[in-house]
């Protein structure tokens, strides 16, 4: 008598198996559902200004930079303006990379007190990947 004709169903082992790749295939579709369907909000990166210390001669003015979108920024530029007696400094900084929900930390650094003058910080640009 043959194996085949021996067996009348399938084993155990076979329908564990079946089970776990029905489990697996089960995960993979709902994964790719959920990228499809899910919400992307776009990217939105935002700079705001932190503290500020003194470091001998020098300030340092902490600007926290975060992405409030579910996409990447890349190449964010943070612009920093400080007008002093109707005098403005500027500077620029770029972060690589910014990814939803993310925050960086950036410093700018003064020569005249904040109190002196006006302070701005803001986003002027991004590339989105």
């Amino acid at each position: 008598m043959s194996r085949s004709q021996n067996q009348t169903g399938r084993t155990s082992a076979e329908w564990t198996t079946f089970v776990g790749s029905c489990l697996i295939l089960a995960v993979v579709v709902a994964l790719v559902l959920s990228q499809l369907v899910g919400t992307h909000a776009p990217a939105a990166p935002r700079a705001s200004i932190g503290s500020v210390t003194t470091v001998g001669e020098q300030h340092h003015v902490d600007v926290e930079v975060s992405n409030a979108g579910d996409e990447t920024a890349a190449n964010v530029q943070v612009s920093m303006e400080f007008v002093v007696d109707g005098k403005a400094s500027e500077a620029d900084q770029v972060i690589d990379f910014l990814a939803g929900g993310e925050k960086a930390q950036l410093v700018f650094i003064l020569d005249d007190p904040v109190t002196e003058g006006e302070l701005t910080v803001d986003i002027t640009g991004f590339t989105v990947p």
